[in-house]
């Protein structure tokens, strides 16, 4: 009785209440790409289709809300992050007050600001950065010289100074990096996907061409049958046979190309699947930089918003599969 009250409860009070829904259970929930894609049916395809559109617009769903739990989360957090943005950059109350307002500080007002900014973290201004950004590469590597030289003399009078600066400096220098490599190592793969998908599509203007220019006779003698009642005997034989060629080279062509796509859309999942820990720790470390840089931290939205925009691109990609189906196969009637 009390494991069926459990049951009972856990029904009621829905799935959603536990946990946001994963990348893995959508790949779990998706079809494999048909194994003769080409020979399917109408009905088949359409029961295909329809499978995977279910299943898209439940990922669509879920990277709304996500989007909306972050939106309101920037929201309730605008104060904090615009007082850290002070504690960093030496905002005024007053400009706080018109940045809080909705307002935008004037082009004096903005130089001003970046003056501070530059002044307080650089210890220059924005006249003299833009002065050594046009200094030549023996000018700009002197001025780095004397301004390292600067900073160190400085350190080494006041060595609690930059301490926390530095501490924290090293902390935004090293996620970077981290970010850097992670996204260089999943645009690795996406860029042997790409590759692929282009000679696929070179081959296929080939295969296509070809494939018009047989049916071109073919679609002459196809079209005298058009709009012609009571066909009947030799002639509507003729037609069939006709019909049935025009099919039987849109079938090679499909025979051609589709196990090109599909092999490309299984190593797309394998990529999709492997990359997911990838995914995470470059959406961690994002987010990680985000809040060091704003001050505030969104505890709620799982960090898996880029495993499963990856997990929508390859659904579309499968979505595709029946890019050169031939068609319905004419009946003899």
């Amino acid at each position: 009785m009390r494991t069926l009250f459990i049951i009972s409860f856990i029904i009621l009070i829905g799935p959603n209440t536990f946990s946001q829904r994963t990348p893995e259970m959508f790949l779990t929930a998706l079809p494999d790409p048909p194994s003769s894609a080409c020979e399917l049916s109408k009905d088949g395809m359409v029961k295909f289709s329809n499978k995977i559109w279910e299943v898209q617009e439940q990922l669509r769903e879920e990277i709304e809300k996500r989007k909306e739990e972050i939106g309101r989360h920037l929201e309730v957090d605008k104060t904090k992050m615009l007082q850290n943005l002070a504690g960093q950059t030496g905002l005024s109350a007053a400009d706080m007050a018109k940045l809080q307002g909705g307002g935008q500080l004037s082009e004096a007002e903005g130089m001003a600001l970046a003056n501070r900014m530059m002044g307080q973290q650089y210890n220059m201004s924005v006249e003299e950065a833009k002065k050594v950004g046009k200094m030549g590469k023996e000018g700009q590597k002197a001025w780095a010289e004397g301004y390292s030289a600067e900073m160190m003399a400085e350190a080494q009078a006041d060595p609690g100074k930059f301490k926390d600066g530095q501490t924290k400096n090293k902390k935004i220098f090293d996620l970077a990096a981290e970010q850097s490599q992670l996204a260089t190592q999943l645009q690795a793969e996406e860029s042997i996907i790409q590759n692929r998908l282009d000679e696929i599509n070179k081959k296929d203007s080939v295969e296509k061409k070809m494939l018009n220019e047989l049916l071109a006779p073919l679609q002459i003698e196809a079209e005298k049958y058009l709009g012609v009642l009571g066909v009947t005997g030799a002639e509507a034989a003729k037609a069939h046979a006709n019909a049935m060629k025009m099919y039987n080279l849109r079938l090679r062509y499909c025979q051609t190309m589709t196990p090109l796509y599909t092999d490309l859309v299984n190593r797309r999942l394998v990529a999709v699947k492997a990359n997911l820990p990838l995914r995470y720790r470059l959406q961690e470390v994002t987010d990680e930089l985000t809040a060091i840089q704003t001050g505030t931290k969104n505890e709620k939205v799982a960090p898996d918003m880029m495993a499963l925009d990856s997990v929508y691109r390859y659904i579309t990609f499968l979505g595709s599969v029946f890019k050169y189906h031939p068609g319905e196969k004419p009946v003899n009637e």
